[in-house]
């Protein structure tokens, strides 16, 4: 993530379920930007729910937005950019972690583990924050590449 370009396109393209004209197979994080802008679809935040197997309160808490919200919302409809660009944000990182992992199951696994390295919390405790989610991922980088200290 931090090269500027986009881990496994395919399973960002899965969550988002955008036409490749709002997210081209380039993985240009400037397509994800105009759709932050645009705003993702209430769709791509069930998916990602789903995914995690979090519940839609669980995602709510990850996101600046209520949970009342969310359930009034359409499945079509668009959401504001501040709750896109978080949802972003964490799509970009599950595909980080199933990169690391290899299957989503382990980075669930992981997200729900207290870690040490990050203070003893829960990395899916942090994703609430553009900060919380760059520390998960610098995290992931470092076992991706076998640094554990």
């Amino acid at each position: 993530m931090t090269n500027g370009t986009i881990m496994d396109t395919s399973l960002i393209e899965n969550i988002l379920q955008e036409p490749a004209v709002a997210y081209t197979a380039s993985g240009s994080r400037l397509d994800l930007i105009a759709l932050t802008r645009q705003g993702i679809k209430k769709q791509a935040l069930l998916n990602l729910a789903n995914l995690l197997s979090l519940s839609m309160k669980e995602m709510a808490a990850l996101l600046p937005v209520t949970e009342r919200t969310l359930q009034r919302r359409e499945a079509e409809r668009r959401l504001s950019p501040s709750v896109s660009e978080q949802a972003i944000l964490i799509i970009e990182l599950i595909s980080q972690g199933v990169d690391v992992f290899g299957a989503v199951s382990s980075l669930i696994k992981w997200l729900n583990e207290e870690n040490t390295a990050l203070g003893g919390h829960k990395p899916l405790t942090l994703l609430d924050t553009a900060i919380g989610v760059q520390l998960v991922s610098e995290e992931l980088s470092k076992l991706e590449y076998g640094v554990y200290a």
